[in-house]
């Protein structure tokens, strides 16, 4: 009998379990640098949302303030982390699980020009791409705006923080510092940005998805996430909440207004998880959908 018994133990431990059961709490690691609450609340109603599905969770912050090169890493490895917020790339969707939902709708891949009123008047009056190659930008290394630039031969130098970006635009080793249409307004009152400006005239316009992206560790992970985005997607939750956060409306009313010239850049990158994202997630602007 004893030797039955183990006998059916042992097979029990072999079959196959459920990758989740109800009465298990999905723990969600992540590391932040402070800048990151609106991704990180879409993270955490995602996670609410799709709660009666998947069962309880718990989000833990950790003690880190890695760089995102870091994150990339410990994200990737997936001991230590399990999701990170992030522009795509095609290293990016070969190292992680990205969750195909477009944070932001797009509107990372909108750049508006960070300079200095010494170089204003100039870059105000760039009307092409050709006119553009002409300055020197300054970005992240580690940045998939980077590849992008770069891939429209623009000049770019790079540096691993935004407080020596700055520094560099103000000496002016660099002319410009492009910034998402939703981040530069805040960061313009910084106080290491003083004396900066931006240049309204001219937009860059890229396909930018910003992900949260997941270890591979975690296949279960994006499934609940992607579930929970959409959740919120069709009830018209994600785009109410995504209006009524400060930044977003600022980039949107710029954006809406249209009193600049619009500069396409090419993305150097063939994205697997573009095909997977609804059309109606990516931002148009109403200027363009009425021509």
């Amino acid at each position: 009998m004893r030797i039955l018994s183990a006998l059916l133990i042992s097979l029990a431990l072999l079959l196959p379990r459920p990758a989740w059961s109800a009465d298990q709490t999905t723990l969600v690691r992540y590391a932040t640098d402070g800048l990151i609450d609106y991704p990180l609340a879409l993270l955490e109603k995602s996670l609410q949302a799709s709660e009666e599905k998947y069962g309880p969770y718990r989000l833990q912050r950790s003690d880190m303030s890695p760089s995102q090169g870091r994150v990339r890493q410990l994200v990737t490895d997936g001991a230590l982390l399990d999701v990170m917020f992030i522009m795509s790339s095609e290293e990016v969707e070969s190292e992680m699980l990205v969750v195909p939902f477009p944070l932001m709708r797009g509107l990372l891949g909108y750049r508006v020009m960070m300079t200095t009123p010494e170089n204003l008047a100039a870059l105000e009056a760039v009307k092409s791409l050709e006119d553009l190659q002409q300055y020197v930008a300054i970005q992240g290394g580690d940045w998939a705006d980077t590849d992008i630039l770069r891939a429209n031969q623009l000049s770019v130098i790079t540096t691993s923080d935004m407080v020596s970006m700055m520094r560099m635009l103000k000496a002016g080793r660099v002319d410009y510092f492009p910034r998402g249409v939703a981040e530069i307004w805040e960061e313009l009152q910084l106080p290491i940005a003083e004396g900066l400006v931006a240049n309204k005239k001219v937009v860059l316009r890229y396909t930018g998805p910003y992900y949260i992206a997941v270890s591979k560790r975690r296949p279960l992970l994006q499934e609940r996430i992607l579930y929970g985005l959409m959740q919120l997607h069709e009830s018209g939750e994600f785009e109410r909440f995504l209006r009524q956060r400060p930044e977003m409306s600022r980039a949107l009313s710029f954006l809406e207004q249209g009193d600049y010239r619009v500069i396409d850049l090419a993305s150097p990158f063939q994205l697997p998880s573009i095909q997977q994202v609804p059309s109606e997630l990516w931002y148009q602007p109403a200027l363009e959908k009425s021509r």
